[in-house]
């Protein structure tokens, strides 16, 4: 489930596993939770037309819910949607490995985040969107050092031994 919280251009990704109308009821409350939990009040949330989206109309306290029709298109949704597909498919074909079908969702939330760390054009702040969210700045040396994918050794602070033999690292995938 993607929405878009705005004026402030930030997207929310939340894993489903079948497109019911309880999950998709339990993502959206979450979604909304969280845009609460900074302080903002969403009002409305326009939703596809889809069954499942439907009957979630009147579900959520203090949130419209406004079912567009048939053909109505938000411009500005599907633009982050084609721009989330195209982040997607750029860290998926640089990878060096086979992406397995359980780590398509990590996937999804690294190009998320990305996404939200971004100025985007449609947005006359210089501020990115999760910034704007949070009120707290990246720290790109962390954030940005390493990439999705990337192979990396990663200390193991239980390590006791004093055996040059035994490893004192775990090799990981960022």
């Amino acid at each position: 489930l993607m929405t878009l919280v705005e004026p402030l251009g930030l997207v929310l990704t939340t894993h489903v596993e079948r497109e019911t109308t309880e999950e998709l009821g339990l993502a959206l409350q979450g979604q909304v939770n969280v845009v609460r939990s900074r302080g903002f009040a969403p009002f409305v949330v326009y939703l596809d037309p889809q069954p499942a989206l439907k009957a979630l109309q009147h579900q959520i306290t203090g949130v419209e819910i406004d079912v567009s029709g048939a053909g109505d298109h938000l411009d500005k949704i599907d633009g982050k949607i084609r721009r989330l597909k195209e982040l997607y498919r750029s860290v998926h074909a640089g990878l060096p490995w086979r992406l397995p079908k359980s780590a398509v969702k990590d996937l999804v939330y690294y190009c998320t985040s990305r996404m939200n760390l971004r100025c985007s054009s449609s947005n006359a702040s210089t501020i990115s969107p999760r910034v704007a969210f949070t009120g707290r700045k990246p720290n790109y040396k962390k954030e940005w050092g390493l990439a999705f994918g990337d192979y990396v050794e990663c200390y193991d602070p239980k390590f006791k031994s004093n055996d040059a033999e035994d490893d004192r690292a775990e090799p990981c995938i960022a």
